[in-house]
């Protein structure tokens, strides 16, 4: 015999013989004149022994053999399919070695529906361990139970060839059917074994995720908890592949024929690390389904076998929601700027809610820790995104997203930590220690089979789950490696907890992730890492996942991001996506595919769905980025999609149907016959506002004709029926109402002068003061846990994102005022409260997760302290002709820095012990706008934040007492550049260092540099224009200090230009290239001359 490996699979083929369809043969030399070795063909003839058991639930009947728990034959509505062809078994195979097995006679339960066997295992003295073998509705169960193992000696359980039920090429039809878990686009995990049309002395043995199999007249599926131990070592991880492989199919030589049978794989009884503290595994079983023609379509054949896989599979937490949850974000938080506050993303939550007309949302946070995404992990309690809002205003963002038919999940990380984690230690990660991901802060490798062995991991997570409210249901598990039992107990035990599971990658723990990443996003994965590329699994779980590609019926569906996200701000692509793409793809999730035909040169493709929903096309294929519009649907007696237009039946509660006509124009429907009942309909179009522009429309015959605005997309309700308005109460639970404007007017604010709300090119709402005449608005603040009171007593830093035309200047000035108003130290007084004043918006936002990023946004605020009486905030813009925008109003209590040396002379210090948000007074630099910063806030963790832990060696290994400089300073926390890109990473505004034109000012900073000439500091100045111009004036290298040393620069403000400003320049260098900054200064030396 010779054996050949491809794609995975372990094909053995008889020298000399031809090979059999989809295999390659081998040509052996001298082989046409050697004498062929012909192996003993098996019996393919169902021979029931001297004392064959036989059980049943009226449904089924299963005839089992005496000597050893397997089947000998199913028996349903007069029909047989084969169990195990031949003898009994005699052996089991533990911990990769057969050993010989004792068998006790079979013990049948009184109701005729079960047997026991009781199988000892010389070998090993004391293993023993219980067959039961049993029937219900119509399912046939293979487990074992009661496990004995004095020694904990048996870690992994299997029985080769267990063939639990068989087909053979003496029936034309009879097939085998595997798939394995490919995410290549190019590469179907799908194979199709024709037993009829194999060539003699074919023989494969093909490890699968999903296996079936049927013959003429019954088609079996199957469900299982076997899974090779991927942390075992030698030869079974060996055999762990990417497929998450559960069965075995087998063909082989019988007389007469090739034949077909499955097995289910190993099982785990007890992982490799479980003694540490985790236990056991759930007892092995298989599930064997065996049905006729289920699909009622005339013939049985692999879809009936996969409809029984489905009948018999294990529930998947969350994927009850998964045709519900038509939208998928991802609000991002990074690098410390909290871009997106948890009651930003609230008011984003209702703005999307009254813009679909409550169609359910599925909000994923990434940077809900510490300092935002990629940082801190793996505290996933605990450790919350303050700047953000904290754990309170991550609470509300979930408790009142539920509201707005929304649920929430966070990213999370078992693979790599990070130095400021509170879990972090050496006991954490791998050994030897292993280097991850390296943007804000160098991560490290957990030891993940030891972190679930020891059941530490579990325990991170529970304390996350009995922190939050329940409806942060989901946790996106990113950068998820393992296959195998790892990955499959991890799941498990999240499951039980009571999470959702998601994953990056598309194959990754398979059993319990509804959602992929790199599936849903076309940006990530090429095309060899994308969705599930099987047809076989997609029948089974199409409404149960979304983890596919593209496909010209089913289509699939996509994220598109505008909450910082990859960069991306533009909400009317988010939309887009979501009537033109989503909204179809969840109708067709809303019940289980049946029957699917690809299209042929005569026939469209045609899927069935078991509610009767029909799609068809003759498209063969799709690519990523096209939405496949040449289909037609139809559903309960009416066509609802037809060429990219709608009117689609909705129902989550409340009933409504949605309608998008991607031309425009008039469309006449047919209405289904479950909306046979109204003799008229209300429309409505929808927008950030809600439903508007209402219309009645007339049913007659049966029929409504409806017209639309291209690409607008309209809700249609019972005219008796319809929903009252709903208040949004935007900047809920903040102090100021309606900060981000998404009401659409100014409702909420005392107006001065000419302003108005302005809609951008990316529909973001925003408040315009118009050029000329001096404008203004103002509220006042109140306490957000009782709104009718006003701001509590306290210290606050106060905020607007300002924008005045950078082409030119105009006087804006932020204040907060009030008689029990004081200001903060450096914070410019102005009457009876505080202000900061701007005249130009030079520097360019460059934040790449914020929704100004690439325009001139930036911060301007102000910090008091209140004596709780009324405080009023304003925005003013003096008379001038450049149009000044406003957004994203903030108030946050505030912690002044504690100075410990402080000058008359100081205008501005900063510890970096409690920044409000971002870096303080730096913002991201203009070389950073093409991508995420690698700068934040740095917090101390001693001794692995600190010098003389390990760090990187310019090989990029991990070296013990390697790392070069401290990511702390002084206190708790310090500003730290992390191998940051080269160019411009950090400036100030003229809001965050306001300075007098014609003054001498001094910078000094502690710091620490691994490396020479790899950062300046920079002085620069700004002239607005179209473009702005902006020339650096002054440079100072900074020097190698690998202990704290503390530089200054004296530089002054130019009477000449619009701004002068200060930053820090990355010049260059490799690992470890970092500065740590801390306890600024900034001195006003007074008028030069």
């Amino acid at each position: 015999m010779m054996e050949m490996h491809m794609d995975r699979r372990r094909f053995i083929q008889a020298s000399g013989v031809a090979a059999g369809v989809g295999f390659t043969g081998i040509a052996v030399p001298g082989a046409a004149n050697a004498a062929p070795e012909e192996p003993e063909p098996d019996s393919i003839t169902v021979d029931p022994p001297p004392g064959t058991i036989e059980i049943t639930d009226d449904d089924l009947r299963v005839r089992l053999h005496p000597d050893f728990p397997q089947v000998v034959d199913y028996t349903v509505g007069g029909a047989t399919l084969a169990g195990r062809y031949g003898g009994a078994h005699t052996t089991i195979t533990i911990d990769d070695v057969e050993r010989g097995v004792e068998v006790e006679e079979p013990q049948l339960a009184e109701d005729g529906a079960s047997a026991t066997y009781r199988l000892t295992v010389p070998d090993l003295p004391g293993v023993s361990v219980d067959a039961v073998l049993s029937v219900a509705d119509g399912v046939f169960l293979w487990r074992l139970t009661n496990i004995v193992d004095p020694d904990r000696s048996v870690h992994r359980v299997s029985v080769p060839r267990l063939d639990l039920a068989s087909v053979n090429g003496t029936e034309a039809s009879a097939r085998v059917v595997t798939a394995d878990l490919s995410v290549d686009r190019a590469t179907s995990g799908d194979h199709f074994y024709d037993l009829s049309a194999q060539e003699p002395g074919t023989a494969v043995s093909d490890p699968t995720h999903v296996a079936l199999l049927h013959g003429g007249e019954l088609a079996a599926g199957f469900e299982t908890n076997a899974v090779e131990d991927n942390t075992a070592g030698g030869a079974t991880a060996d055999r762990v592949q990417t497929d998450n492989s559960r069965y075995i199919a087998t063909l082989a030589q019988g007389e007469g024929a090739i034949y077909g049978t499955v097995s289910p794989g190993t099982f785990v009884v007890r992982g490799s690390t479980a003694d540490h503290g985790l236990g056991a595994d759930a007892n092995p079983f298989v599930r064997v389904r065996v049905v006729g023609d289920a699909n009622g379509d005339g013939v049985v054949d692999w879809q009936d076998a996969a409809i029984a896989a489905r009948d018999v599979a294990e529930t998947i937490a969350g994927s009850e929601d998964v045709a519900d949850e038509v939208i998928k974000r991802i609000p991002f938080n990074i690098v410390s700027q909290a871009t997106h506050p948890f009651l930003r993303i609230l008011d984003d939550t209702k703005r999307i809610g009254l813009a679909t007309d409550g169609l359910g949302q599925s909000v994923m946070l990434k940077g809900y820790e510490a300092e935002g995404h990629d940082a801190a992990h793996p505290d996933y309690a605990g450790h919350y995104n303050v700047r953000a809002g904290g754990k309170d205003e991550l609470d509300t963002l979930v408790t009142k997203g539920s509201e707005w038919n929304a649920t929430f999940g966070v990213h999370v990380n078992a693979t790599e930590s990070y130095s400021e984690a509170h879990a972090f230690s050496e006991e954490l990660l791998r050994d030897p220690i292993e280097p991850g991901w390296g943007w804000m802060n160098q991560a490290y490798k957990i030891d993940g089979p030891k972190d679930l062995g020891s059941t530490a991991v579990l325990r991170r997570f529970q304390d996350l789950r009995d922190e939050v409210p329940d409806n942060l249901s989901f946790l996106y598990v990113d950068v998820y490696y393992p296959s195998g039992w790892e990955g499959q107990r991890l799941s498990q035990e999240l499951r039980q907890q009571g999470w959702v599971v998601s994953t990056e990658w598309a194959n990754k723990m398979p059993r319990e992730s509804i959602w992929s990443h790199w599936a849903n996003d076309e940006n990530y994965g090429g095309s060899s890492n994308k969705g599930l590329n099987s047809q076989v699994i997609r029948f089974i779980d199409n409404a149960r996942k979304d983890v596919w590609n593209p496909d010209p019926l089913l289509s699939n569906a996509n994220i598109q991001e505008f909450e910082g996200w990859t960069g991306h701000q533009d909400a009317k692509a988010f939309f887009t996506n979501i009537w033109e793409r989503n909204l179809p793809t969840k109708f067709l999730q809303r019940s289980e595919i049946i029957s699917w035909t690809t299209p042929t040169e005569d026939e469209p493709g045609r899927i069935v769905l078991a509610d009767g929903t029909e799609v068809t096309s003759s498209v063969a294929s799709v690519s990523g980025t096209e939405i496949p519009t040449d289909r037609l649907i139809t559903s309960d007696g009416a066509t609802v999609y037809e060429d990219g237009k709608y009117l689609l039946p909705w129902s989550d509660g409340d009933e409504r149907l949605y309608h998008l006509n991607p031309e425009g124009g008039t469309s006449t429907w047919t209405l289904t016959d479950g909306w046979s009942g109204p003799s008229s309909l209300v429309m409505y179009r929808l927008s950030d506002s809600g439903r508007t522009d209402e219309v009645t429309v007339p049913v007659q015959d049966g029929q409504v004709t409806l017209d639309a605005e291209a690409g607008v997309a309209y809700v249609l309700h019972p005219s008796g029926q319809l929903p009252e308005p709903r208040d949004p109460s935007w900047g809920f639970g903040t102090p100021v109402v309606d900060p981000g404007f998404f009401s659409g007017t100014l409702d909420a604010w005392r107006v001065k002068g000419e302003a108005s709300v302005e809609t951008d090119e990316f529909l973001n709402r925003q408040a315009l003061l118009g050029g000329g005449a001096a404008a203004s608005i103002e509220q006042h603040l109140h306490d957000p846990a009782r709104p009718a009171r006003h701001l509590s007593a306290g210290t606050w830093s106060a905020w607007a994102w300002i924008e005045i035309d950078p082409t030119s200047t105009r006087e804006v000035t932020v204040s907060a005022t009030g008689r029990g108003v004081e200001p903060t130290a450096h914070q410019a007084a102005q009457g009876r409260g505080v202000a900061t004043t701007i005249n130009a918006s030079t520097v360019v936002n460059a934040t790449a997760s914020d929704t100004k990023h690439g325009r001139h946004f930036q911060r301007v605020r102000v910090t008091f302290v209140s004596d709780g009486s009324p405080v009023a905030f304003a925005v003013s813009a003096a008379e001038g002709d450049a149009e000044v925008r406003i957004d994203d109003i903030r108030v946050v209590p505030f912690t002044e820095p504690e100075d410990p040396s402080p000058t008359e002379e100081t205008i501005l210090f900063e510890d970096f012990e409690n920044v409000d948000t971002g870096y303080w007074p730096f913002v991201t630099g203009a070389d950073n706008i093409g991508g995420d910063a690698r700068t934040q806030l740095a917090e101390r963790h001693e001794p692995y934040s600190q010098a003389g832990w390990y760090g990187l060696n310019q090989d990029g290994d991990a070296v013990e007492g390697g790392k070069l400089t401290d990511n702390v300073l002084r206190g708790q926390w310090s500003l730290m550049a992390n191998e940051e890109n080269e160019g411009l990473i950090l400036s100030t505004t003229q809001a965050s260092l306001p300075l007098t034109p014609g003054h001498r000012y001094r910078l000094s900073f502690d710091h620490q540099t691994a490396f020479a000439d790899t950062y300046q500091i920079v002085v620069g100045e700004d002239t607005v224009g179209d473009p702005v111009v902006s020339e650096q004036v002054e440079r100072l290298p900074l020097p190698q200090a690998r202990e704290t040393e503390r530089v200054s620069l004296e530089f002054t403000a130019s009477e000449n230009v619009d701004t002068t400003w200060v930053g820090i320049e990355k010049l260059g260098g490799g690992r470890q290239a970092n500065l740590t900054i801390d306890d600024l200064r900034v001195e006003d030396l007074g008028k030069v001359g």
